[in-house]
């Protein structure tokens, strides 16, 4: 069986309604539908027969799952019992419910063109009851709500972008956190993320400005022995802040700016005999730059701190900001911000 070469099945008109119900569907709170017996007559289409089955589509045509028809039934509309109107998923509590949404609903000019001119939804109106199955849905959530969800999964619920800083400055501590989760060393030559050929093409640069014990200035992490060195003093958070596109003002607002910096003329000889030519090599490089900044994100969630990838910068710009401090050959791909959240407004 090819879920591209079934029939489809559409609930509803493209659109919320459908997006809503097709959820519904893959949550497994939805198992029926239902139809006026009329429609089929209209679109010269048979009533479903059970063992059937077809591809459920969203808004967009995408054929998002298999359904088999489980159980099919002709009621008269006034037959409709509770029972089918809880398995239609959609919050109905009671068959007047059920009865009242779905008048609304057949009494829309879009249902109401494929009805026959006239046509009178009463009680004596036949309706289609379909009940189904998805062939192949593994309800993950279910699995992770069984089994108890790890503090990891906590952590990731709770991950924000935040572009407000408050005033408090961020420990030093906090700060060593995070860049240890970026590049830190785990042992065995290793750091804290995965990097092909474990070529390590990254650098950190950090633009400290408001970070307790640390005095201003622009620090270079060094992974091998996690520490930072100093490469130039002063608060020169403005400098990377105007070579943002549009973030000028509250990147300056960070406690530190971390430069995520590569050398991508290195990682490009090196991985030159893998095709693209030329090409395989930076990919690497923007693959592993994700990684760090998913940890930074981390890390930052982890210690209470707000934090913002940013990679909207003029290029020109920030290697000028960038000159002199990171490590030869570097060129700086992304800027990442972070600070004390922002006190709630009272």
């Amino acid at each position: 069986m090819n879920i591209d070469e079934l029939p489809t099945a559409e609930l509803a008109s493209p659109g919320p309604l459908r997006e809503s119900l097709v959820a519904a569907v893959l949550a497994g709170t939805k198992t029926a539908t239902s139809s006026l017996r009329v429609s089929y007559a209209v679109a010269g289409e048979a009533v479903p027969a059970v063992g059937a089955h077809r591809a459920l589509v969203d808004s967009s045509g995408e054929r998002v799952a298999i359904l088999e028809t489980t159980e099919v039934r002709v009621v008269r509309l006034a037959d409709v019992d509770d029972d089918f109107a809880r398995a239609e998923g959609e919050g109905f509590t009671s068959r007047a419910h059920w009865r009242d949404a779905h008048a609304d609903f057949w009494d829309s000019p879009e249902a109401r063109a494929e009805l026959p001119a006239g046509f009178v939804v009463d009680d004596e109106a036949l309706v289609v009851q379909e009940y189904f199955r998805v062939l192949g849905l593994l309800s993950l959530g279910q699995l992770s709500d069984r089994d108890g969800r790890s503090p990891l999964h906590s952590l990731l619920g709770r991950r924000r972008t935040s572009r407000r800083f408050g005033a408090d400055p961020v420990r030093v501590a906090h700060l060593g956190r995070l860049l240890l989760a970026a590049q830190g060393p785990v042992g065995a030559g290793r750091r804290s993320v995965p990097s092909a050929h474990a070529r390590y093409p990254l650098s950190l640069t950090v633009v400290a400005g408001n970070v307790d014990e640390l005095p201003s200035g622009v620090y270079r992490y060094q992974p091998d022995t996690d520490s930072l060195t100093l490469r130039v003093a002063g608060d020169h958070r403005w400098a990377f802040a105007d070579a943002t596109l549009v973030d000028r003002d509250w990147v300056a607002g960070a406690a530190a700016i971390v430069v995520i910096g590569a050398d991508l003329d290195a990682s490009a000889r090196h991985f030159a005999d893998q095709s693209p030519a030329g090409d395989r090599g930076a990919r690497y490089v923007w693959l592993e730059a994700g990684h760090v900044s998913q940890d930074l994100y981390l890390q930052a969630t982890e210690d209470g701190l707000g934090a913002a990838l940013v990679a909207g910068v003029d290029d020109d710009r920030l290697h000028a900001a960038a000159d002199g401090v990171l490590p030869g050959g570097h060129r700086p791909l992304v800027l990442f911000t972070v600070g004390s959240m922002m006190a709630p407004d009272r």
